[in-house]
């Protein structure tokens, strides 16, 4: 079985205080969820992206904890990979103020609304220089 971990550091020391294991499924538990992208928005709720590859798309789930204990519900999805040269994502962020998200890419940056529909996206593109 795929999971996630969640581990919890303690600043004062660095050390790992806590470490919560558990697994995300959209259907049958062969099915589970790796995450490779997080996103904390407070001590009891991350956002996290993952890339469903054989059906194109990008699921965004949020994670809520209580205690011990974790929600997860499906918050948004993509029609579509997005990018179509394999990339790895090197970003995944949630803007709270204008509730949407954002996956960058190597030269590229998407934004994606709060149902998972696309917004926009906007090209990195670095100067030659000497």
């Amino acid at each position: 079985m795929r999971s996630n971990e969640l581990l919890h550091i303690d600043k004062k020391d660095m050390q790992v205080k806590r470490i919560w294991t558990f697994a995300v499924s959209n259907g049958k538990r062969e099915n589970n969820r790796h995450f490779v992208n997080e996103n904390v928005i407070d001590d009891n709720t991350m956002l996290a992206l993952f890339h469903g590859k054989s059906k194109h798309r990008f699921e965004i789930w949020k994670i809520t904890r209580t205690g011990n204990s974790f929600k997860v519900k499906e918050a948004a999805t993509t029609d579509g990979d997005l990018i179509s040269n394999s990339s790895q994502v090197q970003g995944f962020t949630y803007n709270v103020a204008h509730k949407c998200y954002y996956i960058a890419f190597n030269d590229y940056l998407f934004k994606i609304d709060a149902k998972g529909n696309l917004v926009n996206y906007y090209t990195l593109i670095m100067p030659s220089g000497k």
